[in-house]
């Protein structure tokens, strides 16, 4: 089993390293990070421009090498309310 550092960016642009397994999940990552930050909010995680989706799927699954970075925001829904 190979270790990696990723780099997670908040929406202020803070920048987290974490040192995660090749075969952990995205959900045992996600639950490392949130416990590393002390704030669950910002669990929408964006690898090369998608969201990643699949909780299961493993970092080696969707291709993250050593050192890349991973965009992560709060899952809320945009848009403009208009009055008519």
């Amino acid at each position: 089993m190979t270790s990696i550092t990723i780099i997670l960016i908040d929406p202020k642009g803070k920048e987290n390293e974490m040192e995660v397994l090749e075969t952990d999940t995205i959900k045992k990552c996600k639950e490392k990070y949130f416990k590393m930050v002390n704030n669950s909010t910002n669990n929408q995680w964006k690898y090369d421009g998608r969201v990643i989706k699949d909780s299961n799927l493993t970092i080696k699954d969707l291709g993250i090498e050593d050192e890349d970075k991973i965009v992560v925001n709060s899952e809320v829904r945009g848009g403009i309310k208009l009055k008519i």
